[in-house]
């Protein structure tokens, strides 16, 4: 987060936002990176994301790609329980 808060607000703003997708090579259009931004300014809606924003989203994300990697056949043939990883 700090990498990307350019100017030291501990919140990113959307040309931040923006920056940061160009800056780690995301294949994004505008469209794609203003809906991504939404969703993770969606706890307030103030125009910018803060820490706790963040954490939140990046949390149930990670939840829900793990449950799907668990789960699916397709990406990982050999099943991993949860003590194992």
């Amino acid at each position: 987060m700090k990498i990307i808060d350019d100017n030291n607000s501990r919140s990113i703003d959307l040309q931040e936002f923006k920056k940061a997708c160009k800056d780690f090579r995301f294949d994004l259009n505008d469209r794609e990176i203003n809906l991504i931004f939404k969703a993770f300014d969606s706890g307030n809606g103030d125009g910018a994301i803060d820490y706790e924003e963040f954490l939140t989203k990046i949390r149930v994300r990670a939840k829900i790609f793990y449950k799907y990697i668990l789960e699916s056949d397709e990406l990982f043939p050999i099943k991993f329980s949860e003590s194992s990883i």
